[in-house]
């Protein structure tokens, strides 16, 4: 079991900073297809396939606080069942040094044909 949640907790450090640095591209590579996604967006969506994972992704940057900082506060794991995990992490948005937003995300990571990879973001 630690093995599982040191390779998601790799898997989503690798999300966050390709998020952070904008390479879409290696962030679309971390998924299972489909995966599901609700963000700061009315309506969950489902994502068939890196492409539509690329245009969801504007739409919930587009729908999130504008900051020039982002920052974890911290991301507990929790064991759902053998093939499937969920990190929740806290994090904050600033502008400068105010903070504009604070609040958390939910990760959801499957096992399928023996890969971890995200298959929703809440």
């Amino acid at each position: 079991m630690n093995n599982d949640i040191d390779i998601i907790k790799s898997i989503h450090a690798k999300y966050f900073d390709y998020m952070v640095n904008g390479d879409m591209d290696n962030v679309a590579k971390l998924f299972h297809y489909p995966s599901a996604f609700k963000g700061f967006l009315d309506n969950l969506l489902t994502a068939k396939d890196a492409s539509e994972l690329k245009e969801i992704y504007q739409d919930l940057i587009a729908s999130a606080p504008t900051a020039n900082k982002i920052s974890m506060n911290e991301t507990m794991p929790f064991k759902l069942r053998d093939n499937t995990y969920v990190i929740i992490m806290s994090y904050s948005q600033y502008n400068d040094d105010s903070e504009i937003f604070s609040g958390n995300a939910c990760y959801v990571f499957s096992k399928i044909n023996k890969e971890w990879k995200i298959s929703a973001v809440l």
